[in-house]
């Protein structure tokens, strides 16, 4: 058609093997319909996009879907469900129409600082079960990467429940100064606030809560303390081979764990000073490890160790993660 221009065929055969069957083809694979109302249904029961594919699959077995597929038709119906709103405005609507405690501090361009939220019968059951409050901020899960400081709180059956959550773009004095005070004008009444906090050894955490709650103790949690150390320090003895009929050596590690159990849950100073110096006893050939616990975990002592942490009524708890029933030390693998 055009000067200069010419078509020749070199090879018309195909490049590949034909497909393998129908679900091989994007067409074949685009949702019906009634499929696409099943996955809005299926959505609101917080199923996975695979747990979805199986349900479609069950329900069709002819249906050629895929994960991505439904992943696909949740983020439209995400989007939909914004209509036309930004997530966190999106957010503050479905908050205040289901009746939340919230409360948003912002900056001097209007961007949304911090966020924090409540529900009410979570406030109701906090203002009956005041005595304890455990306060976790190492969540980092949301698509924004933000910091989440979770707050709980444990009733007398030993039942943990959610209190409230704070979404705060820095971890620092002055974002768990701001938490904190939300905590004490929309939750706990003055006269039920609780007498100890469990924290992870957060520095501005311990002096937001000092400072918004100074009669209150601020404990530390006794499970982070000891997944520090066991991060820090795996405990690794060269054995000698075992002469055939005599019984393993007792793993090191265990024994440290053991000895320092016993050093955590002394319940007086007088008990507390002869465990500890039993585990001197067993780490005078471990150097290292004995330096770390003088330096880091011994000066704070008074803020986990039972003879002194148990000064107010706390439940029997001094650890965030209460719900985990294998809460000491755990061998690293």
């Amino acid at each position: 058609m055009f000067a200069g221009w010419y078509h020749e065929r070199v090879n018309g055969t195909h490049n590949h093997n034909p497909l393998s069957g129908a679900s091989s083809h994007t067409a074949h694979k685009k949702l019906l319909p009634e499929q696409f109302e099943e996955i809005q249904k299926l959505s609101k029961s917080n199923l996975k996009p695979a747990q979805i594919l199986l349900q479609l699959q069950t329900s069709n077995n002819k249906t050629f879907a895929t994960n991505k597929n439904v992943s696909n038709a949740l983020q439209k119906i995400r989007l939909e469900d914004l209509d036309g709103q930004s997530p966190t405005k999106s957010l503050l609507s479905v908050l205040k129409e289901s009746n939340w405690s919230y409360d948003v501090k912002v900056d001097s361009s209007g961007h949304v600082v911090n966020l924090f939220f409540a529900h009410p019968g979570s406030i109701h059951l906090a203002q009956i079960n005041h005595h304890i409050a455990l306060l976790d901020s190492t969540y980092k899960t949301n698509r924004y990467n933000l910091p989440l400081l979770h707050v709980m709180g444990q009733a007398a059956s030993n039942q943990f429940f959610s209190i409230a959550f704070c979404f705060m773009t820095d971890e620092d004095v002055d974002g768990y100064v701001w938490a904190a005070n939300q905590l004490k004008k929309n939750v706990w009444r003055p006269q039920r606030i609780p007498q100890v906090f469990i924290t992870d050894r957060d520095s501005a955490l311990q002096k937001a809560l000092a400072h918004v709650f100074p009669d209150s103790q601020a404990n530390l949690c006794v499970w982070h303390i000891n997944k520090n150390i066991t991060s820090n320090f795996k405990l690794k003895d060269k054995e000698k081979k075992k002469k055939e009929g005599t019984e393993k050596p007792k793993d090191p590690w265990e024994i440290f764990v053991q000895l320092w159990q016993q050093v955590t849950s002394s319940k007086t100073s007088e008990l507390y000073t002869e465990q500890f110096e039993n585990l001197k006893k067993f780490l005078s050939t471990r150097p290292a490890v004995l330096e770390y616990l003088k330096k880091n975990v011994i000066p704070v002592k008074e803020l986990f160790i039972v003879a002194w942490a148990c000064q107010y009524p706390h439940l029997c708890n001094l650890n965030i993660q209460g719900l985990d029933p294998d809460m000491p030390i755990s061998k690293p693998l």
